[in-house]
């Protein structure tokens, strides 16, 4: 399918989409994910020093020393960091003031996550002309992945990668928002043209992006089936955190409604075994841990 004119620089990594006004969201969705996969795509990178950390933070070998110094690399991270790490989501009974107090209390895989979320707030969550809409989905994101571990904590399931996940679960938007901005075309209208092509676009364009970003296949699964939920007939549990959790964040104002079926969300539930008062604790303790998202 071609996707928009060439131009002079064409093949040298720079590619239009021709997006006309008046297409539908399906016509979009499809231009849009033959751009994603072009070899003449550039797709947003993600920040190589939060992953960094989170794989040093599993080395049984690591001290705070190695990881303090990766952070301090970058001063403006380094002030961000501390910044979310004094917010109400990680409260401690003693305001942490340094990054070494930070690891100490906090440790090194709590971290990691907070890296990656203060690095991506800094660089992927960019969008000339949608400054809005780019603010809205990293606050959604945010809320999703502090609301996914909080779910994981009060559920049999393994948390490690909940934080990421829900950080990344709308990673495809975001993706493609970028891409298409940088492709200089004059865009559709958002909300009821762009909006719902990327919604139905975004988890086979987070499948491509994790493999791009060679992401643990795991993270890779979730976040391309969080609205699906069944790996191999069974539901899987990181992602059912992940899909109530969006659905949460979006019920607590951080960001649009969910878009997932009742039923899924039932299914979500059920499979992570939460009802009545529990429910009521993680929502409780997720209202008062979203607080501190600028």
């Amino acid at each position: 399918m071609h996707l928009g004119r060439q131009h002079a620089n064409y093949g040298r990594g720079e590619h239009t989409i021709e997006l006309g006004i008046a297409d539908e969201p399906e016509a979009i969705a499809a231009r849009l994910m033959e751009q994603l996969r072009s070899k003449q795509c550039d797709p947003p990178k993600l920040p190589q020093v939060g992953l960094e950390l989170m794989e040093l933070a599993r080395r049984p070998d690591v001290d705070f020393r190695q990881f303090s110094a990766v952070i301090e690399k970058d001063p403006l991270l380094a002030a961000k960091v501390l910044r979310i790490a004094q917010s109400p989501a990680y409260a401690t009974s003693v305001p942490l003031k340094t990054l070494p107090q930070a690891l100490s209390r906090l440790g090194l895989g709590t971290v990691a996550d907070i890296v990656l979320e203060a690095s991506m707030n800094l660089t992927l969550f960019r969008a000339p002309g949608l400054d809005e809409v780019m603010n809205e989905l990293r606050r959604h994101s945010t809320a999703t992945a502090y609301i996914a571990r909080i779910i994981s904590a009060h559920t049999r399931f393994d948390d490690d990668y909940a934080f990421l996940c829900g950080l990344l679960h709308d990673i495809g938007i975001v993706a493609g928002i970028i891409v298409l901005t940088r492709s200089g075309e004059t865009l559709p209208p958002y909300d009821t043209k762009l909006k719902p092509a990327l919604v139905r676009i975004h988890e086979r364009a987070a499948a491509a992006l994790a493999e791009e970003w060679k992401l643990a296949p795991e993270v890779g699964w979730v976040i391309s089936h969080h609205h699906q939920l069944r790996f191999k007939g069974r539901i899987h549990g990181v992602a059912a955190a992940v899909a109530l959790a969006d659905y949460l964040a979006g019920q607590l104002g951080m960001g649009a409604r969910h878009h997932s079926p009742t039923t899924l969300l039932v299914e979500a539930r059920t499979a992570l075994r939460l009802e009545g008062p529990v429910l009521d604790r993680i929502r409780a303790e997720a209202q008062e841990a979203i607080a501190g998202i600028e």
